[in-house]
C-alpha cells in the first residue's frame, strides 16, 4: 500500500508540472516600443556650431607696473567713462622713490647755483687781474718796474682765466646732473601715474580677473573692457567646411537667452590657420539684427546653411540616431514593424546604408521606404521577427 501511495503522490506531481509548463507557453509577453513613421523631407544642409557673444571691441586692461591692488572702484557689469580710474595699485614704494629722486634734483639745482656763483667771483677776479696786468704792463714798458712784479701780474692773469673755465666746467656737470636727476624724477612719476588704472574708452566693464590686495605683473590682464557699440559671436569650425565659408556670408544665431528669435549674421573674420590641436578655425560672425536684446556673455548658436554641399536635395530620409545598430558583422540594421494587427506588429531586421549624420539625425541612403515604422530606442533588447505591441500614437 504504502509503494501505491508513493507512485500516486509522483504522478501528481508531474502532472502539475506540466500544466505548468503549459500555462507558462502560453503566456508571452509582448513588450510596447517607440517608434516613427519615416517622411521626406528637404536637407539644406545646415551645420550649427555654438559660441559666446562679445563685443565688437573687447579689450584687455592691465597695469604697466607690477604691485599689489590697494583699491578696486569698478565691477563687472558696471559702466564706465575714459579717463575714469579703474583700480589702483599700493603707491607707498613709489612715493619714495619719487621723495628720493625729487631730493636729488634739488640738491643737483644748488650745484647750479653754487657753480654760478663761483663763477661770477671768478670772472670778478679775472677782471681785476685783467687791468692790473694791463696797468702794470704799461709800467714795466716804460721801465717804472722791475720785471718779477711784471712776471706775477702775468701769472695772476692766467690763473684766474683758468679758474673761469673751471667755474664753467663745473657749472655744465651740476646742469647736467640736474638735467639726469629730473627725467629720473620724471619716469618715477610716471611710474607712479601707472599704478592707477585708466579706462581708455567709454564702455561696461565685462569681467573683473583680480582682487584687492592681490599682487599683479605689470601687463597682467586683470579687468576685461567692451567698448564697442556692436556685437560678436565667435565659433570653432572643422577643416571639413571651413573652405565653405566666405566673409560677407549670412548666418542666423540662436540664442537661448531671447526666446522663440532667430536673429541674423555675417561673417567679418575666417582665419587661415588652426588653433593648437583642435584642427578647429576661428570664425568671427557679426551680429547684424536684434543686438538691443542682446548682453556680452551670452551663449549663441550660429547656422550656417549649405556649407558642405551648395545645392539642396528634396526626398531625403532622416531617422533618430538611436534608432540605428551595428550587428556583429559590422552591418548598420533598423527594426521596422510589420504586419500591424490589433496593436500588434513583428519586427524585421532590416541592414540599411546611410550618408550625413547632422543634427536632424541619420540621412538614410537605402533600406527605407517613406512610410515605414521604424523602432527608435532599445533596439539592442530586440531581435528580428519578434513581435511587439504598437502605440496608435507613435513615440520618438
Amino acid at each position: 500500500m504504502k509503494k501505491v501511495a508513493v507512485m500516486l503522490m509522483v504522478v501528481a506531481i508531474l502532472s502539475g508540472c506540466k500544466k505548468d509548463n503549459e500555462i507558462k507557453k502560453t503566456e508571452e509577453v509582448i513588450r510596447p516600443v517607440r517608434y516613427i513613421t519615416v517622411g521626406k523631407s528637404i536637407e539644406n544642409q545646415k551645420r550649427i556650431f555654438p559660441g559666446v557673444i562679445k563685443s565688437s571691441v573687447e579689450t584687455g586692461l592691465s597695469f604697466r607696473v607690477s604691485g599689489k591692488i590697494e583699491q578696486i572702484n569698478y565691477v563687472a557689469g558696471n559702466i564706465v567713462k575714459k579717463g575714469a580710474v579703474i583700480a589702483s595699485l599700493d603707491k607707498k614704494d613709489i612715493d619714495i622713490q619719487l621723495q628720493t629722486v625729487k631730493a636729488a634734483v634739488n640738491s643737483a639745482k644748488a650745484s647750479v647755483k653754487s657753480s654760478e656763483a663761483g663763477i661770477a667771483q671768478a670772472k670778478a677776479g679775472e677782471k681785476k687781474a685783467l687791468e692790473d696786468f694791463t696797468r702794470i704792463r704799461k709800467l714795466f714798458e716804460n721801465g717804472s718796474i722791475a720785471k718779477s712784479e711784471y712776471d706775477a701780474a702775468k701769472a695772476e692773469k692766467e690763473r684766474t682765466i683758468s679758474s673761469v673755465e673751471q667755474a664753467e666746467s663745473q657749472l655744465k656737470a651740476a646742469q647736467a646732473q640736474v638735467e639726469a636727476q629730473e627725467k629720473q624724477y620724471e619716469m618715477v612719476q610716471l611710474q607712479l601715474d601707472y599704478t592707477n588704472l585708466i579706462s581708455p574708452a567709454d564702455g561696461v566693464i565685462a569681467e573683473k580677473k583680480a582682487e584687492v590686495n592681490e599682487n599683479v605683473q605689470a601687463g597682467a590682464t586683470v579687468f576685461i573692457l567692451n567698448s564697442g557699440k556692436g556685437l560678436n559671436v565667435e565659433v570653432n569650425m572643422p577643416e571639413t567646411v571651413i573652405n565653405d565659408v566666405k566673409i560677407g556670408q549670412n548666418v542666423s544665431v540662436e540664442v537661448d537667452a531671447v526666446k522663440n528669435s532667430i536673429l541674423t549674421g555675417k561673417v567679418i573674420e575666417v582665419a587661415k590657420s588652426s588653433i593648437g590641436s583642435s584642427g578647429t578655425f576661428p570664425v568671427k560672425i557679426e551680429i547684424t539684427s536684434g543686438i538691443e536684446m542682446l548682453k556680452p556673455g551670452m551663449s549663441a548658436k550660429v547656422i550656417f546653411v549649405n556649407t558642405a554641399k551648395k545645392q539642396e536635395r528634396t526626398n531625403v530620409l532622416f531617422i533618430p540616431t538611436t534608432a540605428v545598430n551595428k550587428d556583429y558583422n559590422g552591418k548598420n540594421f533598423v527594426f521596422k514593424i510589420n504586419k500591424v494587427e490589433n496593436g500588434i506588429g513583428i519586427l524585421a531586421k532590416t541592414e540599411i546604408s546611410y550618408g550625413e549624420v547632422n543634427e536632424r539625425g541619420v540621412e538614410v541612403i537605402n533600406g527605407i521606404s517613406v512610410g515605414d515604422m521604424i523602432v527608435t530606442s532599445g533596439i539592442d533588447l530586440l531581435i528580428d521577427g519578434q513581435k511587439v505591441k504598437v502605440p496608435v500614437v507613435e513615440v520618438k
